[in-house]
């Protein structure tokens, strides 16, 4: 791949489905920007983010910009000639959710949780198990005595579904 991207664990799988049809590799991280920053300098990615939306430029600085943002967008839209709105209609279709559980032994139980799951799993930061038609990540917060859950699937009724399964999974935590 002649560029590197690299987002957090639980931005979208639309980042990935982009970048590589623009023939770009992603890469995950754990949650926080600083993480991002750190794995992009040491892989010389073009362009990093997070969930939240916040994204990093490498060629202005390491940190998330809302600025550059927007003057990356209008820079699209301009060359494009296309309405913001037509933009994201061209982004495909997602549907996202997330909770969270309070959780006396956090550790504890991201360790039953990863040796109970098989099939496609990343323990890049947390358990997130990769299906067919979208992906469940359950995590410690590094701040709070709680687990997150997110999820991502191709419809919301999936996408629900995963919620169930990650809080069934957290139960009695």
């Amino acid at each position: 791949f002649p560029y590197t991207t690299l987002f957090r664990s639980s931005s979208s799988q639309r980042v990935a489905d982009i970048a590589e049809a623009a023939g770009s590799q992603v890469i995950w991280t754990p949650v926080g920007s600083i993480h991002v920053a750190r794995v992009m300098m040491q892989v010389n990615a073009v362009i990093g983010g997070e969930g939240n939306g916040g994204i990093i430029f490498p060629e202005h600085q390491y940190c998330r910009d809302g600025a550059m943002t927007v003057a990356k967008v209008l820079e699209i839209m301009t060359e494009r000639d296309r309405r913001l709105s037509e933009l994201v209609n061209e982004i495909p279709k997602r549907y996202m959710d997330k909770t969270k559980v309070t959780c006396r032994d956090r550790d504890a139980a991201m360790q039953h949780i990863q040796s109970s799951v098989h099939g496609n799993v990343d323990t890049t930061d947390g358990v997130k198990i990769w299906y067919d038609d979208g992906w469940l990540l359950i995590r410690p917060s590094g701040t709070e005595p709680i687990i997150r859950i997110f999820v991502e699937a191709e419809t919301e009724m999936r996408a629900h579904e995963l919620l169930e399964l990650g809080m069934n999974m957290t139960k009695g935590c």
